[in-house]
């Protein structure tokens, strides 16, 4: 899901599904950590979750994956000539 959340970051933040530069990627990464951590907030305030940072390294890798797969996707054509 942060996966999903780091590519529809960074496609907002470049406007559209190119012109993603690795800027765009960190900080759709740093965005999808900091909602990470307060995911874990709020989990710390139900009774039957648990606080986990482990959590919060996952959440954001997919965030940094999700965003890198867009600038790829938008770099891999370009130096192809395609």
């Amino acid at each position: 899901l942060y996966a999903g959340l780091g590519l529809l970051v960074a496609r907002a933040r470049a406007g559209g599904w190119r012109g993603v530069s690795v800027g765009i990627v960190m900080q759709a990464t740093v965005f999808g950590a900091l909602y990470g951590v307060t995911d874990e907030a709020h989990q710390y305030f139900n009774p039957p979750r648990q606080v986990e940072v482990l959590d919060v390294v996952a959440d954001t890798i997919g965030a940094g994956l999700g965003a890198g797969l867009l600038w790829a996707w938008d770099i891999i054509p370009s130096r192809h000539g395609v």
